[in-house]
């Protein structure tokens, strides 16, 4: 992604940020101080900037209070133009009794799946307790895959993403989608299972848009 340019001085913008609600229907816009990223390939990213509670109406130079500054509050999301949304977490307010800012620091939204977790998941073990054997059919046993369109009970990424709400599959590479792997997970987060596990056994990447 690239910042915004203007064509005729040629320099780059600032972004405009919009607050949001956690199904992205948008909120306001957001005028902030310092906004700073951190944007990452293979880890999440990281947003932080700073909203203060009032402001100084450009029109009758009167100070008056942000009506959205109760709503900038944790797991709500903040949408940065250009550049996709990112979930808000716990706000730091910052007061001298007359002035009061929220400091924020907020992650891009795959940060959402290292709060989900598997338990207890075997792949392609062979034992009565894997899912390919549980989900066997009149006895017919087929290894899962990493994606199979035609069905979900053998496609490891739709079994991981099951129960993930707002995630949906998108370009799997055709020469990937028919491979099989073995796993045996105790307990560990949907995204360190993707990052770690899958990207590292299927020798590929993963991009969370």
């Amino acid at each position: 992604m690239r910042l915004p340019r203007d064509l005729l001085s040629g320099t780059y913008t600032k972004p405009r940020l919009f607050l949001c609600e956690t199904d992205k229907k948008k909120i306001c816009g957001l005028e902030t101080i310092g906004m700073n990223a951190s944007l990452k390939f293979n880890a999440y990213s990281e947003l932080t900037f700073t909203v203060p509670r009032t402001y100084t109406n450009m029109v009758t130079g009167e100070t008056q209070v942000n009506p959205h500054y109760n709503k900038i509050e944790a797991l709500r999301l903040v949408y940065l133009e250009g550049f996709g949304y990112f979930e808000i977490q716990d706000p730091e307010i910052i007061s001298d009794g007359i002035r009061e800012v929220k400091n924020i620091t907020a992650y891009s939204l795959e940060y959402t799946l290292s709060q989900k977790y598997l338990e207890n998941l075997k792949i392609n073990t062979g034992e009565v307790d894997s899912l390919e054997v549980i989900n066997a059919n009149n006895g017919l046993i087929v290894p899962i895959t990493l994606y199979n369109e035609g069905n979900k009970n053998i496609s490891l990424l739709n079994i991981i993403l099951e129960k993930i709400y707002g995630w949906k599959i998108g370009h799997i590479d055709s020469s990937l989608k028919e491979m099989g792997r073995t796993f045996e997970i105790s307990r560990v987060s949907v995204y360190d299972f993707i990052i770690q596990e899958i990207c590292d056994k299927f020798n590929c990447f993963a991009v969370f848009d």
